[in-house]
């Protein structure tokens, strides 16, 4: 597959079934690095291990670098690891969305019709 259309696909994942886990700063901060180690993660979201697979295809052709699928709950993630990758996957998550909800010009309507005198 290429690439436009790798993302493409990942961007509509996303927006559908995807979320973002962010490190708390103030957590970073307080506490030292070993016990406190979060770092951005981004976790797309379906139902089987066999279209676990294919996202991890799809992230493969855009140049991302999965992480191992796993099962949680009823469903499977794929988690994409890293600051720029998540950054970069929610780029192109917004610029997806953009363009789908980007709209035409609305038609011209007529001009509502005048009240008729005489009638309440």
């Amino acid at each position: 597959m290429e690439k436009r259309e790798a993302e493409r696909r990942l961007a509509e994942l996303y927006s559908e079934r995807g979320y973002v886990r962010v490190p708390s700063s103030d957590r970073r901060r307080a506490e030292d690095s070993q016990s406190y180690r979060k770092g951005w993660e981004a976790r797309l979201v379906v139902e089987t291990a066999s279209a676990a697979r294919e996202v991890r295809r799809w992230l493969r052709d855009a140049g991302f670098e999965a992480g191992n699928a796993y099962a949680k709950h009823s469903r499977w993630v794929v988690p994409i690891y890293g600051r720029s990758a998540v950054e970069r996957l929610l780029k192109l998550a917004d610029s997806s969305l953009t363009a789908r909800t980007r709209r035409k010009k609305a038609p011209k309507r007529r001009p509502a019709a005048p009240p008729k005198k005489g009638r309440r």
